[in-house]
């Protein structure tokens, strides 16, 4: 048997990516043990869909208030426990499969302690060393550690073609594999539309629908379309938000919430294609702050057209490619206001019946089953 040490940044709360590849894995046979850190949540550790989690508990009052103290320490509880774990397995076949540059020198140390049965994936879920709100220094040091380490990999993953390509050029290596974040469905399934926010936020059924969903942070385009709903006013329009994050007040300091502006909590993974099919457009405004941001096909975009939703997206170059040939939605000229409501414009007046037939045929191709044999395949090739 193969085992699989899958190390990842955060509590894996929300997290469907790091999940949907495990569980992919154990159903052909792979043993998967994800270790996750856990800085804040009181998620404790749990067996599910024949993975196991393992969430390291990075909660100590004492070092807290010290920063290079939590960092030391949050460095030996997961080098400590992911080590220990490979030592345990002694000469089995092993896997490490890194989630993110913050976790790649573990598996690099992993690499180098087990070396001779011990095989090593890089996921970069993004454009790692170019990613949104990174200061200079950090963007010298996450190159620098990147630069370093990416020779120890034996498979680099990501999660657009552009971003692979750029992993390409400046390493100077085979382009990484692509695997998009689609969500799991029957992709000969019918598209089942749901209430749920008319029901809860006591909306019409004339009224239409647009959400956006995931983090309220900073480049997501939330003041943007926010304004944008402010200038357009309709009477007829709603916006829900579901998901959590920083600019919550900003949210709710609009002069149209919980008039047509609304906030739903984030859902358990398996509940969001049925919570997103009660909409009727989605929203992926994402800024151009950012290589990472620029290159990125979020999840979110996934999961709209999962559920039977055009899209309006802002026109970075990857989602205004998905959008433009696959004829699922709109996307905007200019990442602004006026860009916006221009591009509402032109997807309300669209024939809703040639884009539920281009997202019925897109959904098929774009799902999680695509995926899973592009995943299977590259672990294949490993052994």
């Amino acid at each position: 048997m193969t085992y699989i040490c899958s190390i990842v940044m955060n509590d894996l709360k929300n997290d469907n990516r790091v999940l949907n590849q495990a569980i992919s894995l154990s159903k052909v046979g792979y043993h998967v043990t994800i270790f996750a850190a856990q800085r804040i949540s009181k998620l404790q550790n749990e067996e599910f869909k024949g993975i196991t989690i393992n969430r390291i508990n990075l909660n100590n009052s004492f070092i807290k208030k010290i920063w290079i103290l939590r960092y030391l320490y949050l460095q030996f509880q997961v080098f400590k426990v992911t080590v220990f774990y490979c030592k345990s397995l002694n000469d089995s076949n092993k896997i490490v499969h890194c989630h993110d540059l913050k976790s790649l020198h573990f598996g690099v140390l992993i690499k180098i302690f087990y070396y001779y049965n011990t095989k090593l994936i890089y996921d970069a879920h993004e454009y790692e060393t170019q990613k949104n709100g990174l200061n200079i220094f950090t963007k010298i040091y996450n190159k620098l550690k990147e630069k370093l380490l990416i020779r120890y990999i034996d498979s680099l993953i990501t999660v657009s073609n552009t971003i692979a390509e750029e992993y390409s050029r400046l390493y100077n290596i085979p382009k990484p594999t692509v695997i998009l974040n689609c969500p799991v469905i029957d992709p000969e399934s019918e598209i089942v539309r749901h209430d749920i926010f008319r029901e809860k936020f006591n909306i019409s059924d004339s009224t239409k629908i647009f959400l956006y969903q995931g983090y309220f942070s900073v480049g997501r385009g939330i003041e943007i379309i926010l304004e944008a709903f402010n200038e357009l006013n309709f009477k007829d329009i709603a916006l829900v938000f579901m998901g959590e994050g920083a600019m919550i007040k900003e949210i709710k300091s609009n002069e149209l919430y919980e008039n047509s502006v609304y906030i739903h909590p984030f859902v358990a993974s398996d509940e969001i294609i049925k919570h997103t099919s009660s909409a009727d457009y989605g929203i992926s405004f994402i800024e151009d702050i950012s290589l990472s941001d620029r290159y990125c096909l979020p999840n979110k975009l996934f999961e709209y057209i999962a559920a039977g939703l055009p899209v309006i997206t802002s026109g970075l170059p990857e989602m205004e490619k998905f959008v433009k040939i696959h004829g699922v939605g709109v996307s905007s000229n200019e990442n602004s206001v006026s860009g916006f409501v221009e591009a509402f414009g032109e997807l309300i007046n669209m024939d809703r019946e040639a884009l539920n037939k281009n997202i019925n045929k897109t959904r098929k191709k774009y799902n999680w089953s695509t995926q899973e044999k592009i995943l299977l395949d590259l672990y294949e090739n490993l052994n």
